[in-house]
């Protein structure tokens, strides 16, 4: 998460959005937000974990979310998922190329 703050700025030239989902409630987002200095917009899917379900990111099991990063373009379309859970940082990068490259197919 920490990465797509500091890519933050490059997201927004490209006029893309990054959010955060889990599957915990509203304050504890809030509360690591803070603790890992993200500003974008982060969204609860708690208590029912529907966004998550509806994404293929929740893990029944272990009632949490997959580490997955969503590209989805100014149509609504889903262009591409990222889910490589071990490396978040490679999200952030990835996920920028990938909407860079829409934009210049635009």
């Amino acid at each position: 998460m920490q990465e797509f703050q500091r890519l933050l700025p490059e997201f927004e030239q490209l006029n893309t959005q990054v959010w955060g989902v889990s599957v915990d409630m509203a304050p504890t987002q809030r509360a690591f937000a803070e603790h890992c200095g993200v500003n974008f917009k982060m969204v609860s899917g708690f208590p029912t974990h529907d966004g998550a379900k509806a994404l293929g990111a929740f893990n029944e099991e272990r009632s949490v979310t997959f580490r997955k990063s969503f590209i989805i373009d100014k149509q609504g379309v889903l262009r591409h998922i990222i889910d490589e859970p071990r490396e978040m940082e490679r999200h952030a990068n990835e996920s920028l190329e990938i909407v860079r490259g829409i934009e210049r197919k635009t």
